[in-house]
């Protein structure tokens, strides 16, 4: 991360000014949070208004401009007086709140003026996503429950909550996790962090009632699954890489030791994983050698019908969607190659042009025609076949297997060498004892 105008802090800012400011904005938040996303469970709306995320988030960066993805930031920060407004608006609002640029420590000096420079590698998911994590996994009183990716802890303070048992959060950065760990000592919130990447799996055999992964991945790692309990769900954000074109799974094991799930496109996703990154859109107009004369086409599918969009994000590679176009237009671009096809309605009719090494809607086209036959669908099976292949299924029109994970179990010889690359988790009995 690179700063301007910068001048240090302390090194533990949490906010100090009365709490009754926080608890206004706390009561509000869980209000707006439940209409969104249709909350109707007592329980998780007390639980969103109980649960401090201030204390858990002293301080946010919030985005200069509108250009995205944002690089540009300004810190505000919960302690000082003339920004705690501002600092309580993003921490209690609906979008994801940003904790962290570029891999930096959480509690070093900060500027305190100006702006920062930076990718987030650290948010607070936005809440209508933690509220409908909460909801999508069943929560019930006495269960066990496993977050991988796990700063700033907030999704795993709301879960203890919930569950009346002490909740284990396994995050893969060693700086998050202790600015997290030590954030919660100040709560009273029942969660245990970990440090280590809970993608590869914890030792021991352990098994939980429930798994929420607070990471996107592009499949779901074996090592994750396997300390699925029967009757177990577990609940991830898959991607592509290619923004917007997100699902979210729900795996249940059943109590023979079977899994199954079901993968519904849209809705909110989180960061990605360590080692994913997202697509790039093209600082220019894409590859216009070549370009293909101007033809009728096959309508594209609306915005909204997020099970076509990530069929596509799947079924052909490389491709994603610039969602800065107009509404009627559709831009797909590939941006490792230029390729490019602007659609365009023209009265009650649609016509594409196509530029660069691909014709990127000619290859889309049959996919649509395959998502027509299959019924539209807007999600679709997820089958775990004994091979360990993850398949999505609408039937015989369409169907795709997901990318092997790149997250190896560091519990087979074979991905031993990747140990190196990845920090698997050490476990304490005690801790172990807490997820059995």
């Amino acid at each position: 991360m690179t700063t301007t105008d910068t001048a240090d802090t302390a090194s533990d800012p949490g906010p100090t000014a009365p709490g009754h400011d926080a608890s206004a904005a706390r009561d509000d938040f869980a209000r707006a949070v439940a209409a969104q996303v249709s909350v109707d469970d007592p329980a998780l709306i007390e639980a969103l208004s109980t649960v401090e995320r201030h204390v858990l988030i002293p301080r946010a960066y919030v985005p200069c401009g509108t250009v995205q993805p944002n690089r540009r930031w300004r810190l505000v920060d919960g302690s000082v007086a003339a920004e705690r407004s501002e600092y309580l608006a993003a921490v209690y609002g609906l979008d994801q709140v940003v904790i962290q640029l570029d891999g930096e420590d959480p509690g070093r000096p900060v500027p305190r003026t100006g702006e920062a420079w930076g990718v987030p590698t650290g948010m607070s998911s936005g809440a209508g996503l933690v509220a409908r994590a909460l909801t999508d996994l069943e929560l019930a009183p006495g269960m066990t429950v496993l977050e991988v990716g796990g700063a700033p802890g907030y999704l795993a303070a709301l879960t203890a909550r919930l569950t009346g048992r002490t909740v284990t959060t396994v995050e893969a950065d060693s700086r998050l996790a202790d600015h997290t760990r030590h954030r919660l000592s100040t709560t009273d919130a029942d969660v245990r962090v970990v440090t280590g990447d809970g993608l590869l799996g914890l030792p021991g055999g352990v098994c939980t009632d429930r798994i929420a992964v607070s990471v996107s991945v592009s499949s779901i790692p074996s090592a994750v699954l396997g300390h699925l309990a029967p009757g177990g769900v577990l609940r991830c954000s898959l991607t592509t890489g290619a923004p917007g074109w997100h699902a979210t799974a729900l795996v249940r094991r059943d109590q023979q030791g079977h899994l199954s799930g079901r993968l519904t496109g849209g809705g909110w996703a989180p960061i990605p994983a360590r080692g994913l990154s997202s697509v790039p859109l093209p600082a220019t107009g894409g590859d216009q050698s070549g370009a293909a004369a101007e033809r009728t086409c096959a309508a594209p599918p609306g915005r909204a019908e997020h099970g076509f969009w990530l069929a596509l994000a799947h079924l052909a590679p490389g491709v994603r969607r610039d969602w800065t176009a107009q509404e009627d237009r559709v831009v797909l671009v590939t941006p490792d190659d230029g390729s490019r096809a602007v659609l365009t309605r023209h009265a009650d009719r649609w016509r594409a042009q196509e530029s660069g090494p691909r014709r990127l809607w000619a290859e889309a086209e049959p996919h649509l025609a395959g998502w027509e036959l299959a019924g539209r669908p807007a999600d679709y099976q997820l089958r775990f076949d004994e091979d360990g292949a993850q398949c999505v299924d609408a039937g015989p029109h369409l169907t795709w297997t997901l990318p092997t994970s790149r997250i190896a179990d560091p519990h087979t010889p074979q991905a031993q060498p990747r140990r190196s690359a990845r920090r698997p988790v050490q476990l304490s009995p005690t801790t172990e004892e807490h997820l059995q």
